[in-house]
């Protein structure tokens, strides 16, 4: 959590609410400052090969690797998720690096056309320039190098202003590549603040732009770039549905459900938001569901036992309270949890309790609104095409995730499901080959893959003859 005040944020641990350590906003001059540097920085990074900056990248993700538990300790502080989430995260994200560095010239090579007589044609993979990238806080690692990766095997720049909520590690980030002799002198470049240094960022003179965050602040940063045609790259919010048939597995379902609307306390743009299961194993879902909840550890992620963490701040901590308040009001039954945490070690920070929600219909705010917060929402359906309806209410797109043992009931549900991706009998899965696609409001355009390095050039046609060149054209003048 943060706190700004006479233009330096102060960064607090949601656990304890214990003050981390402070950093200056940047400036409107540095930021100008920042984005010249990258422009000078990616007129050598650009003319690298790739073998060339793919070990630059793999010199990175190693000094990265020696420095794991530090970088997974400060966010485990800072934000909250627990060092057995922070730890993976960080080899995770080391991964992903080591991925494009050894997979980018083979995912951006020429594309050969050969189907026209005497012509030779390829379209050519060119980067933007300077990227603009503003990126969340739930995975204050992971997210960026996302997008880092690509865009710097790509042969672009980067201007990255992380999010308030984790500029500690952006800072210790910084720290470490600083001392990246091997790479061009502000070709990263950070800035530092909340919403106000992010405008001010899109108003300089950057190519492209890769944001993840909410969907108003999406199509905010859209609006800002329009008029000058700015390459924008949008993963936005989600309201991702589970459908649980009959046949499924009910310890197994019931887990993947709760885990996947709890890990990193329910803040992933593709938490399990909203759990349709059919009704004639409803009731045996919902009292395992409620087991698996309460045996979640939560507490203080720094101690290696927790399972759970508190929500990143008080403005958080408050929209999930509303609600699930508001959902009582409109009817709904808690089955278990339900709110804050009042005694204890937990009441001193931003702790919401594992809960179980049912008695719920579509329209409600916390089946429609995304929460990123610790809830499995369970609602129940009879039919499959009714579980399709429900799924796909929805005005987000990102994932869905269907359990099942039928084969094909799974693969007619996977195609009728309107979102960029669905799981089966296995949610919130990603890995560096597989692209993270977004429908509807949340987003536009591709992270990891090829699609996902894609997104970081532009692409150039060049169509060339060499054969015939002392004959005019038949379609040339004169016309007969």
């Amino acid at each position: 959590m943060f706190i700004k005040e006479n233009n330096i944020i102060h960064s607090y641990n949601p656990a304890n609410k214990e003050l981390l350590g402070s950093i200056p906003v940047t400036t409107d001059d540095e930021i100008e400052n920042i984005v010249k540097k990258c422009k000078d920085a990616f007129k050598i990074w650009s003319k690298l090969s790739y073998e060339e900056r793919g070990n630059c990248l793999k010199k990175l993700a190693t000094i990265l690797e020696n420095n794991s538990n530090d970088l997974a300790i400060l966010m485990t502080k800072e934000m909250g998720r627990p060092l057995t989430e922070s730890l993976p995260e960080v080899s995770k994200s080391i991964k992903f690096i080591r991925s494009f560095a050894d997979k980018a010239e083979q995912m951006l090579s020429d594309f050969i056309i050969n189907e026209i007589p005497e012509k030779d044609i390829k379209i050519v993979c060119e980067p933007y320039g300077v990227v603009a990238l503003i990126k969340p806080w739930n995975m204050p690692l992971q997210t960026p190098i996302w997008s880092m990766a690509p865009a710097l095997m790509a042969g672009n720049a980067i201007a990255f202003k992380p999010s308030e909520n984790s500029l500690l590690v952006a800072k210790e980030l910084e720290k470490i590549i600083s001392q990246c002799d091997f790479l061009p002198k502000g070709l990263i470049g950070f800035i530092y603040g909340d919403k106000e240094q992010g405008i001010a960022l899109l108003n300089n003179d950057i190519n492209m732009v890769s944001f993840t965050g909410s969907m108003k602040a999406g199509k905010e940063i859209a609006k800002q770039v329009a008029d000058r045609f700015i390459k924008t790259s949008l993963e936005l919010g989600g309201k991702d549905p589970m459908i649980v048939l009959d046949d499924a597995n009910i310890d197994f379902a019931a887990m993947a459900a709760v885990w996947g609307s709890t890990t990193n306390c329910g803040q992933f743009c593709s938490s399990i938001e909203r759990v349709y299961v059919q009704d004639t194993i409803f009731d045996k879902f919902v009292d395992k569901a409620k087991e698996f909840c309460e045996k979640i550890k939560v507490g203080n992620g720094i101690d290696k036992t927790t399972e759970m963490g508190p929500v990143v701040n008080e403005n958080q901590f408050k929209k999930v309270i509303e609600q699930i308040e508001d959902a009582i009001q409109n009817g709904a039954k808690i089955i278990t949890g339900g709110g804050a945490y009042t005694e204890g070690e937990l009441a001193n920070g931003w702790f919401i309790q594992p809960t179980v929600i049912v008695n719920l219909t579509n329209d409600m705010k916390i089946v429609q609104e995304e929460t990123f917060g610790p809830i499995v929402r369970i609602l129940k359906f009879h039919s499959i095409d009714e579980a399709i309806e429900l799924a796909n209410d929805s005005e987000y797109g990102l994932g869905s995730s269907v359990i099942t043992q039928n084969e094909e009931i799974a693969k007619y549900i996977a195609s009728k499901l309107d979102t960029g991706m669905v799981w089966i009998n296995e949610p919130l899965l990603s890995n560096e080959y597989c692209p993270w696609i977004a429908r509807k409001n949340s987003g536009i355009g591709y992270e990891l893959g090829e699609l996902g390095i894609k997104e970081f050039v532009k692409l150039k046609i060049i169509n060339s003859q060499f054969s015939s060149n002392d004959i005019l054209r038949k379609w040339w003048y004169p016309y007969k």
